[in-house]
């Protein structure tokens, strides 16, 4: 046998970081463990899901400002998996993987060294499992796809930017069209691409040539919004398609500039206790993309790829300043651009250092923190998992024990794993009606007409069970419908159970 080279060993840490990485990935996505319970937001996609497939439609007859993307999403699971909860970890777990896949390749193209992709890798693995809750990584919220798509576009216009290919372009505005079905922040991130196309090295001289790359793009943007137009205008309802997904992060961006400023530095300050040696990495690597020149340091000597990087970057910070405050699962949505400048930054440090002793030691300090995060996750799964949402679930259960399945539930507060675990649809329309009747909006404006609205749909639909958690009552107009309705039959927990009279 031949002795392996000096090359060879220097890669042995980050085959090992890599191969913990994958196993973060893998634990904390339940893959090897029984499926944790739906929590809030994923049980009113699977609550969505299942309205969907019983012929009410999204954003028609159920409605939470939030685009129908996700529920599409959870329908399709749905209908492979035979709705198991299972199907949604794993689901989950693929897209992550695929997003670290398309990290690999965006970071070769970027001109990062092999050994160093395993550095890139390991954070995507650190901040998309931590930063929700222990023991709520598993969760498939619309962060997931949009990193996963978000990746996807940049890999596109970059590859369309140098050669010059409109198919890429085209291919690029249609992934953008399905993340703006996720969340509309996406079209943030996008905007700002199309100028950088037209300066690309790839463009032709001229104005008709400088347009080509970025009109490309525009039309896969339009093209990709077809198929769920034709559909809504199918159902008469592209109205509320486009009433209820624009107001989607209104209520949260709707502030006074000063509000929305120390919101973000909050949230950056959040971040940086959460994700510390992140921050620092992606600093270094920032700053090292900034000097990153032909003859000077200034911006307009960068070579386009790494400026369209920094582009990627500020687009993603910019699509979060309406939900800063929501510091969790918000940032794996940014977590691929930082994961890449952590990569670079991470390799910055090792060349300026010129020790090889810092690859060994900056390795085990990364599999640690890959490993932390895994074993709190695996002791949360084993003690805790059983009785996560045991309340909900009890609810839940009762209800279906006196029900049919054609009978509708009102539940108060936003509790939609009740109506998923029970699996009987709403009776109203807004399946988050505290957004709705109880002035957590900022279009306090339309508060009344909220509520309103909300009784309208509960005078027509007569549910025959109305749930009310007791340390959130309801409102005086709906306690009043309540009291004159409905009889008070148990409680069970915190929740008081009434059936119609």
């Amino acid at each position: 046998m031949y002795p392996a080279s000096p090359k060879a060993k220097s890669l042995w840490p980050y085959a090992i970081l890599m191969a913990g990485s994958l196993l973060l990935l893998v634990v904390n996505r339940g893959f090897f463990l029984g499926p944790r319970p739906l929590g809030p937001d994923e049980a009113f996609y699977a609550t969505q899901a299942h309205a969907w497939s019983q012929g009410l439609v999204p954003s028609r007859d159920t409605w939470d400002t939030k685009p129908p993307g996700m529920a599409l999403i959870y329908l399709l699971i749905a209908n492979l998996t035979g709705d198991s909860l299972r199907g949604v970890h794993v689901a989950g777990l693929l897209m992550l993987l695929l997003t670290g896949i398309l990290l690999i390749v965006l970071a070769r193209e970027l001109g990062i060294e092999r050994k160093f992709i395993p550095v890139v890798i390991a954070f995507l693995a650190i901040i998309t499992s931590t930063s929700m809750p222990i023991g709520e990584t598993m969760s498939l919220l619309p962060d997931i796809p949009q990193a996963l798509l978000a990746t996807g576009v940049i890999l596109l216009v970059l590859r369309g930017g140098i050669s010059g290919s409109a198919s890429y372009c085209l291919a690029a505005g249609i992934l953008v069209s399905l993340a703006i079905h996720l969340r509309p922040n996406a079209i943030i991130v996008w905007l700002p691409l199309l100028p950088m196309l037209a300066l690309s090295p790839g463009s032709n001289p001229g104005v008709s040539g400088r347009l080509r790359l970025p009109l490309a793009s525009i039309a896969g943007l339009v093209l990709g919004f077809v198929p769920i137009t034709l559909y809504y205008l199918s159902l008469g309802a592209l109205g509320e398609l486009l009433k209820w997904s624009s107001l989607h992060g209104l209520d949260y961006s709707i502030v006074a500039p000063t509000t929305l400023i120390c919101r973000a530095v909050r949230g950056l300050g959040r971040y940086a206790r959460v994700f510390p040696i992140p921050v620092v990495l992606s600093i270094v690597g920032f700053v090292s993309i900034r000097r990153k020149a032909v003859a000077k340091t200034s911006m307009s000597t960068l070579d386009w790829p790494h400026r369209l990087l920094l582009i990627w970057i500020y687009g993603s910070l910019a699509s979060l300043i309406p939900c800063w405050h929501f510091y969790r699962h918000y940032f794996i949505q940014i977590a691929p651009p930082i994961a890449i400048l952590c990569g670079i930054g991470f390799s910055r440090v090792l060349r300026c250092s010129g020790q090889r002793r810092l690859a060994w030691i900056s390795a085990i300090i990364l599999s640690l923190a890959v490993l932390f995060p895994t074993l709190l996750n695996l002791r949360y799964t084993n003690r805790a998992k059983a009785t996560a949402f045991l309340p909900e679930e009890a609810v839940a259960s009762y209800i279906a024990r006196h029900s049919d399945t054609n009978d509708r539930v009102f539940v108060w507060p936003w509790r939609p794993y009740i109506y998923y675990y029970s699996r009987r649809l709403p009776a109203v329309r807004g399946i988050n009606p505290t957004f709705y009747a109880a002035g957590e909006s900022r279009a306090s404006s339309h508060l009344q007409k909220y509520q309103e609205t909300l009784l309208l749909d509960l005078r027509q639909t007569r549910p025959l069970y109305v749930t009310v958690e007791s340390r959130k009552p309801p409102p005086q107009l709906l306690h009043t419908f309540f009291d004159k309705e409905y009889a008070y039959e148990t409680t069970i927990s915190n929740y008081r159970i009434y059936r119609r009279k």
